[in-house]
This record gives C-alpha cells, sequence and structure tokens, in this order.
C-alpha cells in the first residue's frame, strides 16, 4: 500500500479544514451547494412541520434559514393546497395548529417586534389559502384555522405582547372599523351578515382557543377597550343567544328574544341560550384583571339586561339563576335600594319558578335556594314593615301570574300550545303550596336553620 507523504497528509488536514469552516458558515453546511429546488423538496416533501421546527432550533442561522425558506419559498403553502382539493378538514386544522408552533419556535432567537413582523408577514403570505378555504370549506373553518395558528404561535406570552398581537391582527383585519359598523346602528340585527362575520371571527380568533381564563379576560378586556361605552353591546354580540335562518350559513344573533317570554314550560327553560352569557359576565365579574366594584356589577348588569331592549322578568330571572346565589341577592337588593318593588317582585316570582325543578316535584326544599336569595335580599331594608310589604307583593305578583295563565287557558283552549300553559299553571299553583308550606314549617319551627332565621325578618317588638 502506497504511504501517503508529509505533504499529502498536509494537504488532506487543510481541505479538511476548509470543509468544517465552510459547514459552520453556511447553516445547511454542504447541503446548501444543492440547487434550492433540492433543498425545498427534502424540507417540505420529506421532513414534517413538527420536525423542521426542532431543526430550526439547532442554531439562530438555521433558524434564520429556515424561516426565510419557508416563508419566501412558500414552503409551508403547499400542503395547504393539496389539503384542500381533498376536503381534508381535520388534517388542515391540525396544519395550521403546526404552522403557529412552527412560527414560535422559528421566531426564537427573535424580538417581540420582530417576531410580529414575522406573523403579520405571513399572514399576508396566507391570505390566498385563507380565501381559498372559506370558499371551499367555509368562512367559520378558515376563522377556526388562524385562531388555532395565532393561539399556538403565542403560547407563554406576557401581557405585553399579547397586546401587541391583538393589535396586530386588529389592524390587519380592520378589526374596530367591522366592529363600529356594526355597533353604530340604532336597530341591532340590521347588518346581520356582518354581525354573524364579526361574531364568528373574534370568538374563533380570540376567545375560543385560549388556553386559561386570564388570557380570555385580557382578551375580552381589549376589545371592551375599543368601545367602552358600548360594552354590554359588544358582549352581547358575541355571547348572545342565536337563532338559524335558512340561506344564512351559521347562526345569527337574535337581539329581542330576550325581552319577550315566549316560552310557556318554565321548567323547560332554554337555559342553554344563557349559559354564555352567564359564564361570561361571572368570569368578568370575578376577575382581577377587571377589578369591578359591586356598583359596576350591578350597572353592567342593567346594561346587558337592556339589551338591546329591557328583558322580561323571566328572563332576568333565568340569568339571575345561573350567576348563583350571591350574585342574585347583589342585583335584588339593589333594586330594593332604588325602591324598584314591582321589578324586584316580578323578578322573584319567575325566579320560583325557574328555581323548581319541575311541577312535579312532590318536596317543599327544592324552592329552599329562592328563600333563602329572598330572605338574605330584604336584610337591605331595615324595617320589618317593609320587608313584609316586599312579601306580599311577591305573593300579589304570584296571584296575578296564576289569574293571566287560568285566563290564557280559558282563551286559548284550541291553541297548540294549550298542553304548555296547562303544565305552566300546574307549575305555578304547585309551586306557591309549596313555598307556603316551606314558609310556614320555618316559622313554627324552633329548630335552627337557615330558613329559622326568617321569623326575625318580620317581628317588632311586640311580636309577629
Amino acid at each position: 500500500m502506497k504511504r501517503h507523504t508529509a505533504a499529502g497528509r498536509k494537504t488532506f488536514k487543510r481541505r479538511r479544514k476548509e470543509v468544517i469552516n465552510l459547514t459552520y458558515q453556511r447553516p445547511m453546511g454542504l447541503f446548501t451547494d444543492l440547487p434550492e429546488e433540492i433543498i425545498q423538496s427534502i424540507l417540505g416533501e420529506y421532513i414534517p412541520l413538527s420536525s423542521l421546527a426542532v431543526l430550526a432550533q439547532t442554531s439562530k442561522s438555521m433558524c434564520t434559514y429556515i424561516r426565510e425558506l419557508a416563508i419566501d419559498s412558500q414552503l409551508i403553502i403547499q400542503p395547504i393546497c393539496k389539503y384542500i382539493v381533498k376536503n381534508w378538514c381535520p388534517r388542515i386544522s391540525v396544519y395550521f395548529a403546526h404552522i403557529g408552533s412552527f412560527l414560535r419556535m422559528a421566531s426564537s432567537y427573535l424580538n417581540t417586534k420582530d417576531k410580529l413582523r414575522v406573523l403579520e408577514t405571513f399572514i399576508f403570505t396566507l391570505e390566498e389559502s385563507f380565501i381559498e378555504i372559506s370558499q371551499k370549506l367555509s368562512l367559520e373553518f378558515a376563522y377556526d384555522c388562524i385562531g388555532l395558528l395565532i393561539q399556538r404561535f403565542v403560547i407563554k406570552w406576557d401581557d405585553d405582547g399579547l397586546r401587541e398581537v391583538f393589535t396586530v391582527i386588529s389592524r390587519l383585519s380592520k378589526l374596530h372599523e367591522r366592529l363600529n359598523r356594526v355597533l353604530s346602528v340604532d336597530n341591532p340585527g340590521i347588518l346581520r351578515k356582518f354581525e354573524q362575520d364579526i361574531r364568528l371571527f373574534v370568538r374563533l380568533v380570540f376567545i375560543e382557543k385560549v388556553s386559561s381564563s386570564d388570557q380570555h379576560c385580557l382578551w375580552l378586556s381589549l376589545l371592551m377597550e375599543l368601545f367602552p361605552t358600548q360594552r354590554a353591546r359588544l358582549l352581547f354580540l358575541l355571547y348572545g343567544p342565536t337563532e338559524e335562518v335558512e340561506d344564512e350559513g351559521s347562526a345569527i344573533v337574535d337581539w329581542y328574544l330576550l325581552a319577550q317570554c315566549t316560552d310557556y314550560g318554565h321548567f323547560i327553560c332554554p337555559y342553554e341560550i344563557l349559559k354564555d352569557l352567564a359564564d361570561v359576565f361571572t368570569l368578568v365579574s370575578n376577575s382581577e384583571r377587571f377589578k369591578w366594584s359591586e356598583t359596576a356589577i350591578i350597572r353592567f348588569f342593567n346594561e346587558i339586561t337592556c339589551t338591546p331592549d329591557e328583558w322580561c322578568h323571566e328572563n332576568q330571572a333565568k340569568l339571575l339563576f345561573l350567576l348563583g346565589q350571591d350574585m342574585a341577592v347583589k342585583i335584588l337588593q339593589a333594586k330594593l335600594k332604588t325602591n324598584n318593588i314591582s321589578d324586584f317582585a316580578g323578578i322573584a316570582y319567575h325566579l320560583a319558578q325557574v328555581s323548581s325543578p319541575s311541577s312535579q316535584e312532590s318536596s317543599p326544599h327544592s324552592l329552599t335556594w329562592f328563600v333563602e336569595v329572598v330572605f338574605k335580599s330584604i336584610l337591605v331594608l331595615p324595617a320589618p314593615s317593609s320587608r313584609s310589604y316586599v312579601i306580599a307583593e311577591i305573593f300579589s305578583t304570584w296571584k296575578e301570574n296564576i289569574q293571566s295563565l287560568t285566563d290564557d287557558l280559558q282563551d286559548n283552549f284550541i291553541l297548540n300550545d294549550f298542553g304548555n300553559l296547562v303544565e305552566r299553571w300546574r307549575a305555578s299553583v304547585t309551586n306557591l303550596s309549596l313555598l307556603t308550606h316551606l314558609l310556614t314549617e320555618a316559622l313554627l319551627s324552633d329548630k335552627p336553620g337557615s330558613l329559622i332565621s326568617c321569623k326575625k325578618l318580620f317581628q317588632h317588638d311586640n311580636g309577629i
């Protein structure tokens, strides 16, 4: 075997050093000498996006190379087109989530300003894909995909960073102009298509993909800052009840449903139509981020229950029931402080119907929750005579409702809703008898308990 000369070994070491230096100088090493089409094919067709994100973490130069290559060459966009053609919705959703993770990891070496620039640039490159998804699949699905991307991108960002992301997305989507268009009209519901669009956009892009309740509150606070005087109407637009309309695609906001009392069977109350509003009301009122006082909470309740018109007592009672006992007591006490006895009595009557699960309930203790709410509420009145008057007004309202139901039964005997009227009448009478039994038992009993103290509520110096 021929021996290498000293000069040959020296030449070999020199060339080896040159190759190593070249490798360190170029992020892809010797692969950089390959045609760009080959590199794109390797990275785009043979390496999953999740692995590509990990590869971007190997060095700062590699991170920059892959990020720029992905954006400039539309390396990431190409699979989306293939998925759209094959109508692979689940795979498209997963892929958009992976895009968000990739962008987060591929921009990890950048400061916040440059990260936002990467997000903005990439959203521009996604514009054609977004339009194609919204046209061939649905607008709702397109917004959902963007929401997945953004929420994966902002994982572990602080509040200041999230505010900047909100500003960028708002500017790109013209969020302020779109919201102003639907909130500035005198009669809500006129611009149904625009309302439907903005509700889908805000909920799917910002709210429904949040990783925590605190982030949920942050997005809401940023939205309310845009329209501080329209916050109740804004939340109703986002969380209010909807109705299905033919040829409208997804559901549209039903602004006037809660101002009407159209469901006769209270024990079949459509609680689901108020659940979103109740949940967001609870979230906001308990949030340290908003720090609302009791007065602010009560004012907001009054605003939301007058949006766009004043809700009927039945639906106000349903919302209070969903908000819980403590919140119900605060709101009802505010009614009494302003001497709004008729509102208090009307809401209290329907609260009794709502809190009783069905007219077939045989135990009076189904109304215990209601009685506790009423007793705690009237404690705000100092005089026993005032408390007695309020209780009398509740029973008077109860009597009027039973009489009204009786008249409806006589007038609507042949109508389709006659059965519902009968059930409503029966439930109201049953609940009245159960409530009477419960109060009598509480007044006469000497056993300690939450309701026994009711005797003291109406006791004067010379007795009851």
